[in-house]
């Protein structure tokens, strides 16, 4: 039987919720799916789930932010209640240094024969540790992405 799409997404959107979302709360992020924000005394830490609109991948960008937001290069002021990873200009893939290249979390199920669905929400906890090294080795600019 062919999944769509559609269906796929639905399915590690699921997965993501049902795992992902309460590690992020466990480890004081707040925000709604999909973009986090766990504050920090000195900055902002920032992450987005961002999924492919070409195909089943999904990439987990973490940056940080300036504790009052960022500036983007025409002047708006973007408040840290509003900003994203997106947002910022100096970010990170998760994954990418254990799988040494640009990484996205593919949930093409034929590839496998367990639920690759929540094997992906997982393996976000599993790579967790890369991304406390990377937010705290990493320091934020005011700016925006140009």
């Amino acid at each position: 039987m062919h999944v769509s799409r559609k269906e796929h997404r639905k399915k590690v959107d699921d997965a993501l919720m049902a795992i992902t979302v309460p590690f992020l709360r466990r480890n004081g992020f707040r925000g709604v799916f999909p973009d986090f924000r766990r504050h920090q005394p000195d900055r902002i830490n920032l992450l987005t789930i961002q999924h492919s609109l070409d195909d089943t991948k999904f990439t987990v960008e973490i940056a940080n932010c300036a504790p009052d937001g960022i500036i983007t290069s025409w002047g708006e002021d973007i408040p840290p209640t509003k900003c994203t990873a997106l947002d910022v200009e100096m970010r990170y893939r998760l994954g990418s240094l254990k799988h040494k290249k640009d990484y996205s979390l593919d949930y093409d199920q034929s590839q496998y024969t367990e639920n690759i669905y929540l094997k992906r929400a997982s393996e976000i906890l599993d790579l967790w540790d890369e991304a406390e090294q990377w937010w705290k080795e990493n320091s934020f600019s005011k700016e925006a992405l140009s």
